[in-house]
């Protein structure tokens, strides 16, 4: 969806008029951090991860709960009857839920500061669609984990196309 979002930016010219490519390398490092979260949301999906931390802020009731990140990132393991809940231990579980949701602060401030430099700028209606979208997107993300809804967080598309409007902006 974001590649179709892109070629309509190719053949738009009115998102050319911010001229803000001084914040080129912020918006590449907020793209790629947003791309290695999506892998870290994929990754604790796909184990079975995603309701390892039933309580928010901690983790099951702690901030440092046991993790085993060398079982939870292995990626050789053994493919076996994954719709019995997966073949992973609890801690492993755990470390990659826990692993989504430290990512997540660091994704979160890097947004926050390309929200505010944006503001600042001629390009104050991208600052606020990208601040709206991560808004929601943290909102979805603590939804999930307080009231069980693992199947919510899918605000990803959007979050993704803000990024590329912003680094096709500068490009």
């Amino acid at each position: 969806m974001s590649l179709f979002f892109y070629l309509y930016l190719t053949s738009a010219d009115y998102i050319k008029s911010y001229q803000i490519e001084h914040l080129k390398p912020l918006a590449a490092l907020a793209l790629v951090a947003l791309i290695v979260q999506i892998f870290l949301g994929v990754w604790t999906s796909t184990n079975y991860a995603s309701l390892a931390c039933a309580d928010f802020p901690t983790c099951q009731g702690s901030y440092l709960p046991p993790m085993d990140f060398a079982n939870g990132f292995n990626l050789f393991q053994e493919v076996g009857p994954n719709y019995l809940y997966g073949l992973l231990d609890n801690d492993a579980r755990v470390a990659i839920h826990y692993s989504h949701r430290i990512s997540a602060i660091f994704v979160t401030l890097i947004f926050a500061i390309l929200v505010t430099r944006l503001w600042f700028s001629n390009a104050a209606p991208l600052a606020s669609t990208l601040g709206l979208v991560l808004v929601t997107q943290i909102s979805l993300g603590i939804m999930n984990v307080v009231y069980v809804l693992a199947s919510l967080h899918s605000n990803c598309s959007q979050f993704s196309r803000c990024c590329v409007t912003l680094n096709y902006t500068y490009g």
